[in-house]
């Protein structure tokens, strides 16, 4: 046996191996730093786009409104829309892909019954003769920050300064836009934020 192999590695040779060690270590390190980053990078663009989607679905929802009452309770008001800063009530015809699933009275609102406030959706079927079915109540969003409304008439879409008004209280008239706005917060407390506009100028 060599007089090397009986005195084992040499201070040189461990030294090397530590250094190499320290240097495999510090670039996986940096690795893993990167990672985390690009999956906070892809959890902040997730959640941007299910934002984005609801609008968008909320506007589409809009477009559809048709020009019937949702609240004949006054006999003197027939109202088309009701519409708040942070809600809104209308009927409209329910599809499904191609399909007309016929008249729904919808409604789009924060419900803070839990300890969050998530964004729902309200669905009643409304059968022929006005009766209303089952309520059908969708979370489209949970915890979510705020969610306005804005409406703007048709006579105020040729001004060169449109008056938005925070809510609708029209009686049997539809507003020509409907601009919605969702805020969510991130983890760290940040504002998201998604918009749309709905168009029901017939």
């Amino acid at each position: 046996m060599s007089k090397q192999s009986e005195q084992g590695f040499t201070l040189v040779e461990m030294l090397t191996v530590l250094s190499l060690i320290g240097l495999i270590s510090g670039l996986m390190l940096a690795m893993i730093g990167q990672f985390r980053g690009l999956i906070a990078i892809d959890r902040s663009l997730t959640e941007q786009m299910i934002l984005q989607k609801t609008v968008n679905h909320i506007a589409e929802l809009i477009s559809h409104a048709e020009a019937l009452p949702v609240d004949t309770s006054n006999e003197r008001v027939v109202q088309f829309m009701i519409g708040t800063i942070n809600s809104i009530r209308i009927l409209a015809v329910s599809t499904h892909r191609d399909s007309n699933l016929g008249l729904s009275e919808y409604s789009v609102l924060v419900d803070s019954d839990t300890n969050r406030s998530d964004l729902v959706e309200i669905q009643k079927p409304r059968r022929v003769g006005g009766s209303i079915d089952a309520l059908a109540k969708t979370v489209l969003v949970q915890d979510i920050h705020n969610l306005s409304f804005a409406f703007l008439d048709t006579e105020a879409i040729n001004t060169n300064r449109p008056n938005w008004q925070d809510n609708w209280s029209m009686a049997a008239k539809l507003p020509a836009v409907v601009k919605i706005v969702i805020t969510k917060l991130d983890k760290s407390g940040k504002p998201k934020q998604a918009s749309a506009i709905a168009y029901l100028a017939r």
